[in-house]
């Protein structure tokens, strides 16, 4: 999934200026956002910031002579008013220690009722009931709950259909579901399955990055290298290899972040692919971590249009792209950030995935992800007055724009594309389709086009479709 904020409101409009990918600003902004990323890592892991507030506040209650036997003998003078002026009790950290962990608590609770987030739950228990210690430890706890208790807490959890059956007759997944949802968990409890999900989260970026991301990156590279000689994608091999060198590719805890239940996200504001952890825990996710490695490097090498300017309330710096592939997200003259065709986008990139991702013993295994987006792609491709080949759909999603270029034939690509569905549909057909969308939802957008009854108030907003159009966006 490729990511962006939400339109938010402007109270004055940015002066910008469209950048080339090559230009100096654009390679500046990429540098920091290379150390950023790097620097970041581990952290991208649920508990990661409250254990690291615990350790803080228990070390604040150390007696001041503790504390600096770390020092250096040289320097430990230097810093003794310090520590005594930050120093509080034990009874001051223990207080503070509690309310942190009720507060994750709390917060994993509401992660617990969304659905997109019960896939990454259920490796999460799996991953907690897997060890020994841990297991003992909530035996031990659970026994004092009640029968009552431990039944509701169990009934909750079953009543969703996502819960995996496996855990259905296992005693310790019931008591620690009643001891999160009643919170009567001990802090110490909390802090040491927090411990170990954070030390296996490490373990799984540590054998990410050394052993399955470059076997990810070497496929993919087939795959493309082969597509391009095969003048199936209109892209340049110089073009890739930069792309896949400088994006940041990393894992990221489910529970920590949002995730689509495709399980990863190209974030084009720091130039990086996160992916979730869970997707390298067994063999048996292998193909599937294909799948999310593919959807999100085709989101890279799609197209960019950057602009460069001045921060504003509605995004943080002065890079912003205001389209990556065919999702436009851009600044409008109502002095607002406007978003377009994330489902068309969507649609698109998981198609691609779906016909370059390898086989599995020879066998294709079909992309599960955006099977809506893809529905509605395929009604506007076969159900108008003529096909549209997904060719013209593919070729304006790679099509990159140079701003030296003053031509207005600078986005052949898109304006085929234009031309090709105002042909099979009507002139503006795709804004209809997006407000439409947006307003119904897509499962009713695709059954008004087949049925003919689509139609809008007339007041939708539209994406340039000419480069006279689009001149005014400047």
């Amino acid at each position: 999934m490729e990511g962006f904020t939400q339109p938010i409101q402007e109270d004055k409009k940015p002066s910008t200026q469209k950048i080339a990918e090559g230009s100096e600003e654009y390679l500046q902004h990429q540098e920091a956002n290379e150390f950023r990323n790097r620097t970041l890592a581990n952290s991208r892991c649920f508990g990661f910031h409250e254990l690291e507030s615990v350790y803080s506040l228990r070390k604040m209650a150390k007696p001041t002579e503790e504390r600096l036997s770390s020092f250096d003998p040289k320097i430990r003078e230097q810093y003794r008013e310090h520590i005594e002026n930050t120093r509080i009790t034990v009874e001051e950290a223990t207080l503070q220690i509690h309310d942190i962990i009720t507060k994750n608590i709390k917060h994993f609770k509401k992660v617990v009722t969304e659905s997109k987030s019960i896939p990454s739950i259920n490796n999460f228990i799996s991953e907690i009931i897997n060890q020994p210690k841990l297991r003992d430890m909530i035996a031990n706890e659970g026994r004092s709950l009640s029968r009552k208790t431990i039944s509701k807490y169990k009934k909750l959890r079953l009543s969703h259909p996502l819960y995996d059956k496996k855990f259905n007759d296992i005693k310790e997944v019931d008591q620690l579901t009643a001891l999160i949802g009643s919170e009567k968990i001990s802090d110490a409890l909390w802090i040491t399955i927090l411990r170990y999900h954070k030390a296996v989260f490490e373990y799984r970026v540590n054998k990410f990055v050394e052993s399955m991301l470059p076997e990810l990156t070497e496929k993919f590279r087939v795959a493309i290298d082969g597509a391009i000689d095969r003048g199936e994608l209109p892209l340049d091999k110089d073009l890739v290899k930069d792309r896949m060198e400088h994006v940041h590719v990393t894992l990221i805890d489910a529970l920590y972040a949002s995730l689509e239940n495709i399980g990863g996200r190209f974030r084009s504001n720091d130039n990086s692919v996160v992916l979730d952890s869970f997707l390298t825990s067994n063999k048996n996710r292998k193909n599937r971590l294909e799948h999310v490695f593919f959807q999100e490097m085709f989101h890279v090498l799609s197209v960019r249009l950057i602009t460069n300017g001045p921060g504003t309330k509605a995004r943080s710096g002065t890079i912003h792209h205001e389209r990556v592939g065919l999702r436009f997200h851009i600044d409008r003259e109502n002095h607002r950030l406007f978003s377009r065709f994330f489902w068309l986008n969507e649609a698109v990139t998981t198609k691609l995935q779906d016909k370059y991702v390898p086989t599995v013993d020879g066998q294709h295994i079909p992309a599960k992800g955006y099977v809506l987006e893809r529905a509605l792609l395929d009604v506007i491709m076969t159900n108008g007055k003529v096909p549209i080949d997904v060719k013209y759909f593919v070729d304006a999603y790679f099509e990159n724009l140079d701003p030296a270029i003053v031509s207005k034939d600078r986005l052949p690509a898109w304006k085929s594309l234009v031309e090709q569905i105002s042909l099979a549909w009507e002139k503006g057909f795709l804004n209809k389709v997006d407000d439409y969308v947006k307003k119904n939802g897509i499962p009713k957008t695709i059954e008004d086009l087949r049925s003919g009854n689509l139609s809008t108030d007339g007041s939708h907003s539209d994406i340039p479709e000419t480069d006279e159009e689009e001149s005014k966006l400047k």
